[in-house]
């Protein structure tokens, strides 16, 4: 109950996208595999800041998506058949449709992309790639690229958001619960419901999310609600929604990959 629950929150705040071809990576796992990764476009995904040649030179350095993140949406693996019939894996990384121009013009930034493809797969499905791949010229993709559903492009819905820092108040907490998705193991996603009966609109609320912890307040001095998160989160892709009927607040938080 509770991981369908987090689902259903989730996918209120996500949109089912089809990707389109861009270019198509061969490598293999530990063990011989062969997989393929897709590396293709999709217009609904935010496109990363700008960056000189010489910070993708340091982030290209220490492959160090901190440094310069780069928003990606990633699929469930397919199994496909390979030229010579045999059977495969691939997976589909999808980024921002005009972002991927830089990827085909700039060889410092499809060099950081493809290593960042290769360990978000990693990470996402607990595997080892080997990093001796080649890009193939006759293929944009391999297989039929499938449906994702990524972050709808509003991060915290009609709240004001501002920089995490130690706030403390006097009003009272509200009630609330934080449910896992999946519920066993290292989760995808954490969200929070908090219960505001006395809110009537977003407007009142102030949310501050940061990786370790987030900050809810509901002026003035109505609710004052401060939790640390149990796992790290990617707080530059929480979403927050307000419902005006069920005066419940919802935050759904994708937990970062481990490393």
């Amino acid at each position: 109950a509770a991981a369908a629950a987090a689902a259903a929150a989730a996918a209120k705040q996500t949109v089912e996208v089809r990707p389109t071809p861009g270019l198509c990576l061969k490598t293999c796992t530990d063990k011989g595999d062969k997989v393929f990764i897709n590396i293709c476009k999709v217009d609904q995904i935010p496109a990363p800041p700008s960056v000189s040649d010489e910070e993708l030179a340091l982030a290209v350095a220490h492959i160090d998506n901190t440094k310069y993140r780069i928003p990606m949406g990633l699929s469930a693996p397919h199994a496909e058949l390979d030229s010579a019939k045999r059977g495969c894996t691939a997976y589909d990384v999808a980024v921002n449709t005009e972002f991927f121009k830089q990827i085909q013009e700039r060889d410092g930034m499809r060099e950081f992309v493809v290593e960042l493809c290769l360990s978000y797969v990693e990470a996402r499905h607990d595997l080892r790639l080997a990093r001796d791949h080649k890009i193939l010229k006759k293929r944009t993709h391999w297989g039929t690229l499938q449906t994702q559903r990524i972050r709808a492009n509003k991060k915290i819905h009609e709240l004001s958001k501002p920089k995490v820092q130690e706030v403390h108040s006097d009003a009272p907490q509200p009630k609330f619960s934080i449910l896992a998705e999946p519920p066993v193991g290292r989760p995808e996603f954490l969200v929070v419901e908090i219960s505001l009966p006395a809110v009537k609109k977003a407007s009142a609320l102030t949310l501050d999310v940061a990786e370790d912890r987030f900050i809810l307040q509901a002026r003035p001095q109505v609710y004052f609600l401060k939790h640390r998160f149990a796992w790290p989160i990617d707080c530059d892709e929480a979403g927050a929604q307000f419902d005006r009927n069920t005066k419940v607040l919802t935050i759904t938080c994708p937990v970062l990959p481990p490393g």
